[in-house]
């Protein structure tokens, strides 16, 4: 009767939830078991979203999904739908099914999450930051979301290092440890970050051991701090220590498809033009669609123009064009595509059409072609077109500033002879650092600034302009040497008695011993030879020295023509049969008979040979 089958299965349902109960938080495996005999017996059973929830931490979200749809109810699974569709990369329909639930602390990280995925990125970093200042006003502060918010906070412009550094004075658990050391990666204090990151490999083993993890999941995070301390090294100047960590992680075998696409690309990078076709390796496997979807669009922009790089080098000229005009179609925005194909145009000495490509990407897109801005410019340079550089670099707004495009553009002024452009770009310019927060980065590139602007002025005999220049930069360092020397030089041509008001601050003279003890003795002052100067570049050794003149004597030498002898001088009676042939001329002299006999020996000889 359906009763006793009833009350059967429900002790047996009874009996698979107490098993249920027992398990590990770690046994999600088993928990997906339990869980499919219970729906066996009880499809509607509240085990349903404990298996979700099961599948979605074996990152199994493909199942979660069917589940869904398989499901009488789906409602009752809708923040583990949102959460499946989340990470399948459906961002448009998980938003919508976090739209229709109510708001709660799961669903804002949520849609958190979405947005960094998504790469809006200001949006998740207020969002993290309302659900951290949540958890502060009740007095304690959630690792996740603190990891979260300084993961956004470092993409986000807006929110800078110090305010993500506000809420964080020291971690103390490793995830957060390796973000805030991914900000100062981010900001270029590389010091900093090295030292967090061996805190973070010490947190993390701390971790491991108190937890209890395997040697395969210390392995897998500790790959990922390896992976950013590689990168570090890369950037100091260190490719030996970059590649040997490099190497490690890859031998590890990393599961998280990120960390093997970012080991892979800067491996690929490190090794440069010495391996191409292990670099060709490893960029199939970048390129594969399980490993380009969880990059980031930075990321996979970075490994797109290395692919197109490394065609070019390996010299597949059509597969390198082929290739540009796709991700020109994909993605139109991206400045990487026409900046290739303008490359190989250039290579192929079709630098009209590089420029064209060039710029019909920065006429169709208002942002982000800063990089093609700056290709333009050095297209142009590279073809003498002085001007036309001059207006590109004028262009750009929001490089007018920096010190090597200012250096660039006075260099190209002063070549055209526009010195008052030149010198105005000079005052926007210091007028531009004076009004930053004078940080001492910022204090020695207005410095920098100043010195420059006065040596420009010098060159061009503006003496009292140098020396206001000058006298700007001492104010600000006062005991550089050259800026005191500098502003003298200026001084002397115009107010005398103010250059001498500066003598005092310089070296004097007499700080040297040698130059006193010359100084009292000007016979051996005049008697003192002149150093010898070594030209750099030359072969110490005499016999090179030698080869090489002789072998530039011979290369110069020319060929000496026989000189002719001058005419005999024609005295009054010139021979009357001068224009005779010397043998019918009637005062020839007869041959010996020697002579005649070898002669006619010749004669016969020819005779016979042309016989033959």
């Amino acid at each position: 009767p359906k009763g006793e089958k009833g009350g059967h299965h429900g002790a047996e349902i009874a009996k698979l939830v107490q098993q249920l109960a027992e398990l590990e938080e770690e046994e999600k495996a088993k928990k997906v078991k339990l869980c499919d005999q219970i729906l066996t017996l009880d499809p509607n059973h509240p085990a349903l979203q404990i298996k979700a929830v099961a599948l979605l931490a074996l990152e199994r979200p493909e199942e979660v999904l069917t589940l869904v749809k398989n499901a009488k109810d789906p409602t009752a699974l809708a923040f583990e739908h949102a959460s499946a569709l989340y990470r399948t990369n459906n961002l448009t329909a998980a938003r919508q099914v976090i739209a229709a639930l109510k708001k709660s602390e799961a669903t804002e990280q949520l849609s958190a999450q979405i947005d960094f995925k998504a790469e809006e990125f200001a949006k998740a970093s207020k969002a993290y930051f309302a659900v951290q200042d949540q958890y502060i006003a009740e007095g304690d502060i959630d690792t996740e979301v603190l990891c979260n918010l300084l993961a956004a906070s470092l993409y986000d412009s807006d929110a800078s290092l110090q305010q993500a550094m506000l809420i964080l004075q020291k971690p103390e658990h490793w995830d957060t440890c390796f973000n805030v050391a991914c900000s100062h990666v981010e900001h270029k204090n590389w010091q900093t970050a090295l030292k967090l990151l061996d805190t973070a490999q010490e947190l993390c083993t701390e971790a491991a051991h108190t937890e209890e993890w395997s040697a395969a999941q210390l392995r897998e995070e500790l790959c990922l701090i390896d992976c950013q301390r590689a990168y570090v090294y890369a950037q100091q100047s260190d490719p030996t220590k970059a590649r040997a960590l490099l190497t490690e992680v890859l031998q590890s075998k990393p599961t998280s498809a990120q960390v093997l696409g970012v080991a892979l690309n800067n491996m690929m990078v490190l090794h440069g033009t010495r391996a191409f076709f292990d670099a060709q390796k490893k960029i199939k496997q970048l390129t594969h669609p399980s490993i380009d979807a969880k990059l980031t669009s930075r990321q996979r922009s970075a490994v797109r123009l290395n692919n197109i790089r490394l065609m070019l080098h390996m010299g597949k000229i059509e597969a390198c064009r082929s290739a540009c005009d796709l991700l020109i179609q994909q993605q139109p925005d991206n400045d990487v595509g026409p900046i290739c194909m303008a490359t190989l145009l250039h290579k192929e000495n079709k630098s009209q059409k590089a420029e064209e490509v060039l710029k019909t990407f920065i006429k169709r897109n208002v942002g982000n072609v800063l990089r093609a801005q700056l290709t333009l410019a050095q297209l142009q340079l590279n073809q003498s077109q002085t001007h036309n550089a001059i207006q590109t670099l004028s262009s750009i707004a929001d490089v007018q500033q920096h010190l090597g495009v200012v250096a660039t553009l006075v260099g190209l002024y002063s070549k055209t002879n526009q010195l008052p452009a030149a010198i105005k770009l000079f005052e926007s310019a210091v007028a531009h650092f004076s009004a930053l927060p004078q940080t001492p980065k910022n204090q020695a590139k207005l410095v920098t600034l100043l010195s420059e602007e006065g040596d420009f002025h010098l060159r061009h005999d503006s003496h009292t302009e140098a020396a206001a220049s000058f006298k700007r930069a001492i104010a600000i360092n006062p005991k550089d040497q050259h800026l005191l020397s500098r502003v003298v030089m200026a001084l002397a041509k115009t107010e005398l008695d103010a250059a001498e008001q500066y003598l005092p601050s310089l070296p004097s003279l007499t700080q040297s011993t040698r130059f006193t003890n010359l100084m009292a003795n000007p016979a051996a002052l005049e008697e003192m030879p002149c150093p010898k100067v070594k030209s750099k570049g030359v072969d110490k050794s005499n016999k090179k020295r030698k080869d090489r003149s002789e072998t530039e004597k011979k290369l110069k030498k020319k060929k000496k023509h026989k000189q002719r002898h001058p005419p005999k001088v024609m005295d009054g009676n010139p021979d009357p049969e001068r224009w005779i042939r010397l043998k019918d001329r009637t005062n020839l002299k007869p041959l010996g008979k020697r002579h005649s006999q070898h002669s006619n020996r010749q004669k016969e000889e020819s005779r016979r040979s042309q016989k033959k």
